[in-house]
């Protein structure tokens, strides 16, 4: 391409104005008088940058300019910003602190001046459950707005089941997935999860086997029914382990460590069944009895942390009270005790049973409330048990309560 060698009118307007100031007139002052056109006037003006600027004041002097401007008397200064807010797991984190300071400082949960208070047990549950709703407000915005509660069918049911009958299963394993893994991350962030323990659990599987090979013919030997743990099932307990918070963890590796870990028909925790006094943990060798294994092991941890964590079995024995309401006579079932009328149902009579032979922390009789609601939330994602505020109540029980 080929410049042209036409000057531009910017350059024009600078020699213009250059060769009259060398002789000390500027021509924008003196333009009639010096004879200029009017369109060598306005390009000298256009390209003077004094000029341009003056020019530019009195357009902003022009009413029709001001119309568009903002009022001078405003105040234009950037605003301020607002300070910053704290991520809300941090938030809860600081009430549950806050609130297990409190009780502790009374005697614990339900206490007043070291003694047990119906009425201060009713405020102390109103707050633990306002903590478990700000877990929930937490992990509900990480979920769909709808998502199916419960699984619909077990895995024997959808032999020859329908397309539709297993479309609508996989919706409801899938939302069971997600509303764990949003559990678990929740947890994570709020209080930690425990750390594995692999050599306490190998040795707890060891001293399972040995009971199991004691003699089944004798019908009160502990082993009888029971079988060793395989090593799969053994990091299944691990992974189960690490479900609850991090700080749970010192009373998790006690009760482990003087616990015989076995197999039987039916899943249970035993506190000092065993033969020497330890205790016993049974996974259930029908591994679909709750569903999977790693739900079922985290239900009967739960039955061991009803008796370390100080503060959990108060809090259980408050909830069941409420909705069991003020008629709690107790008829003997299942290896246990059910309330005869309930005023709040829940979902699963299950989650109201008693064992009366059976007391964990300050005496108070082992209940299901707390083992259903940690396994529907920290075990399988399901939702067989809890209902919005039951589930409020095992979220506020994790966070708040410790070794």
């Amino acid at each position: 391409m080929v410049e042209s060698s036409t000057p531009r009118s910017e350059e024009w307007a600078a020699a213009i104005r250059d060769a009259y100031v060398a002789f000390g007139v500027d021509p924008l002052d003196h333009p009639d008088t010096l004879g200029l056109s009017i369109g060598t006037r306005r390009m000298i003006e256009y390209w003077t940058p004094q000029r341009r600027s003056e020019a530019a004041q009195d357009r902003l002097r022009d009413p029709k300019t001001q119309q568009f401007l903002p009022d001078p008397r405003a105040d234009l200064s950037p605003p301020e910003s607002p300070p910053p807010q704290e991520p809300p797991h941090v938030a809860v984190r600081e009430a549950a602190d806050a609130f297990h300071a409190r009780i502790t400082a009374t005697g614990g949960f339900g206490m007043k001046d070291g003694e047990p208070d119906p009425a201060v047990a009713q405020q102390h549950l109103d707050e633990l459950i306002d903590i478990g709703r700000q877990v929930q407000a937490i992990t509900t915005e990480l979920l769909p707005d709808k998502l199916p509660d419960r699984v619909g069918f077990t895995d024997e049911s959808l032999e020859g089941a329908s397309d539709v009958a297993r479309r609508i299963e996989k919706r409801h394993r899938d939302a069971q997935d997600l509303r764990l893994q949003v559990a678990l991350d929740t947890l994570e962030k709020i209080t930690g999860r425990a750390e594995p323990m692999p050599g306490t659990i190998g040795q707890a599987q060891d001293r399972g086997t040995e009971l199991a090979e004691q003699d089944v013919n004798d019908p009160d030997a502990p082993g009888k029914h029971l079988r060793a743990l395989t090593d799969e099932e053994a990091q299944q307990i691990d992974e189960a382990v690490t479900r609850y918070p991090a700080a749970w963890r010192p009373a998790l590796e006690g009760i482990m460590s003087d616990t015989y870990l076995l197999s039987g028909t039916r899943a249970f925790f035993g506190k000092n069944a065993a033969p020497d006094g330890n205790h016993v943990l049974n996974m259930s060798s029908d591994l679909t009895q709750h569903g999977a294994p790693i739900n079922t092991m985290v239900h009967e941890i739960g039955h061991s942390m009803e008796y370390q964590i100080p503060g959990l079995i108060a809090a259980e024995d408050a909830y069941w009270k409420k909705r069991v309401g003020p008629d709690r006579t107790l008829v003997a079932n299942d290896g246990g005790h059910f309330p005869k009328t309930v005023a709040e149902p829940v979902k699963a009579g299950y989650s109201l049973k008693r064992y009366k032979g059976a007391t964990g922390t300050a005496g108070i009789p082992l209940a299901e409330m707390f083992t259903t609601g940690a396994e529907d939330i920290l075990g399988s994602g399901a939702r067989r048990y809890t209902d919005p505020e039951f589930e409020a109540f095992i979220w506020g029980s994790l966070i708040t309560f410790r070794p």
